[in-house]
This record gives structure tokens, sequence and C-alpha cells, in this order.
């Protein structure tokens, strides 16, 4: 008669186990007892709850504790797990796209095992910064009527309005890259005019592009009210002054048909006024004479 002593170590699994204890006596068949051990209770848990990531692609590490199997599923395309799945305590991660719009996007990662709820995790990702840029700078048009395009490259929305809607209309907004469309009237005016197109994304600066529309050209002066300009074409020097003689005030800026500024001159205390543009290259150039509150913009061409 005695005691046998059985020692066991801790299961670490989730399934139940048996030993078998054989126990022999010679001339006598063994006899077979057992130890049937109970399995630890699953385990899952997966840290942190939300990863906060910024907009250029990349990736996350989430941590996972368990003693069972486990899956990870993504309900966005931008972002997938990997690995996909695995045993016991180990990490994946969450590899993200880049975020091209300005808005900020989630995506949801659930991760599961046999017998246990489903856990859920987040990776939160921002939006980029707003970009805008409008090509070309500035359309040079003809007198008769019509339409030209402007490219726009956006990542949102935009808004786009002309300063001149008596003559020149724009496409009012869109989203994305896309093309603003504007559509201008006949000139019926011997003076060349210009309008200004404000495209504007909210955060960023607004960008201004321009339609310069011609009048007629090649006439031997542009005359404006009690202003003349003289003589159009030249060979880069020209004149504007008083059709009656009186003192004018003025401040005129002359700038290339893109609209970079080349001279800027404030006139004060004669009738007469001469300006030289003979070391600029030949070609068209857009003067703007502002006097008091009122501007025009002229188009001369330098031979």
């Amino acid at each position: 008669n005695g005691t046998i002593t059985a020692t066991y170590a801790a299961n670490p699994l989730t399934t139940t186990r048996v030993a078998n204890i054989t126990v022999s006596v010679i001339g006598l068949t063994p006899v077979v007892v057992t130890v049937t051990q109970a399995g630890v209770a699953p385990v899952l848990a997966v840290v942190p709850a939300n990863q906060n990531v910024t907009s250029p692609g990349g990736y996350t590490t989430f941590t996972v504790t368990s003693n069972i199997s486990w899956a990870v599923s993504s309900n966005m395309p931008w972002c997938v797990a990997t690995p996909a799945s695995g045993s016991g305590n180990a990490s994946f991660d969450a590899v993200f796209e880049e975020n091209t719009s300005t808005s900020s996007r989630i995506a949801t990662l659930t991760v599961t095992a046999t017998g246990m709820a489903p856990l859920t995790v987040t990776v939160t990702q921002a939006g980029a910064a707003p970009v805008l840029s409008v090509t070309p700078p500035n359309q040079n048009v003809t007198v008769a009527a019509g339409t030209t395009n402007f490219a726009v490259v956006s990542n949102t929305n935009w808004t786009a309005t002309s300063n001149a809607t008596s003559w020149c209309n724009v496409t009012p907004n869109g989203t994305g890259n896309g093309a603003i469309v504007a559509t201008y009237n006949e000139n019926t005016s011997v003076t060349l005019r210009q309008a200004t197109i404000t495209v504007n994304v909210a955060g960023i600066s607004p960008v201004n592009v321009t339609v310069t529309q011609d009048g007629e050209v090649g006439i031997p002066e542009i005359q404006d009210g009690n202003l003349v300009l003289y003589p159009n074409p030249n060979e880069g020097k020209f004149s504007i002054s008083s059709l009656d003689h009186n003192i004018v005030e003025m401040t005129v800026i002359i700038t290339d048909i893109h609209g970079k500024e080349i001279k800027t001159i404030t006139c004060k205390g004669k009738e007469k006024y001469n300006f030289d543009l003979s070391g600029q290259s030949k070609g068209s150039y857009l003067v703007r004479i502002t006097t008091g509150d009122r501007a025009i913009v002229h188009k001369i061409i330098v031979e």
C-alpha cells in the first residue's frame, strides 16, 4: 500500500490535456490512471486603441497579448495589416497609403480569435495641407467674344470669381484638379482691358490670374477721356499728356504682357510725361494709369 504523487506544470493552452500514469507489478496486468488538466482561459488584448498618423504613407504598430491564434482585417483599402494573422503574444503593423485629401480619415482594424469577442483598434490619418496652383498666369485673347481655359491643380474645394463680370465670367467652383473656363464678350473699345480671376481655397492665400483682351491696336495714339498715349506702336519711347493742357497727377505702372512689373512712376505737376522702355525687349506691354479713383489699362507695342 502507498501513494503516488503526480506533479504537473501549468497548462499554457486553452485546451485540456491528459497524462496517463501506468502502475506495474510483476505478474499482474498494469493499471493505468490519468491526470486530466483543464485549459487556461483564452486571452486577447490589443494596444493601443488608436494610432494617430500624419498624411504621408507609412506604418504604425499594434501589440497583441494572447494565448491563442488570431487574425486581423481592415475595413479600408488604404490601410492593411501585416502580418494578417498570428499566434500568442506578437504584434502587427498597420501599413497606410498617403492621404492626398485635406480631410482626415479613419481605418478600423478588427482582431478576431475563436471563442473570443472581436476587438477593434483604429488608425486616424491626418489630411494633407491644401494645395492650389492655377496656370497660366495670363491668357491673351482677341477682341472677338470667346472662351479661354486655366488649369487648376488642387486637392480640395476651390472657388473662382472675376472682377469684371460685365464682360468676363468664369466657372464658379470645383473640387480637386480641374479647369476654369473664362467666357468673355467682344471688346468694342479701342482700349485693351484686363479681368482678374481670383481662385480661393480655405486655409491658403488666393491665386490671381488674368484675361487680357485686345482693343483696336496699331493706331497712332490711344485716347481715354482727357488723356492721350502716343505714339503706339513705338520704339520704346512714348508720352502721356492732357488733351486740355491741364496739370495731370497720376500713377503709371508698366508691366509685361504676363503681368510682371517693369516700372512704377508717380507723375505730378506736369501736363505731359515722357516714358522710356528702349532698354526693354521688343513686344507688347501693359500701361496701367491711375488718376484719382479711376484706373485704365492700355496695351502698347515696342518695335
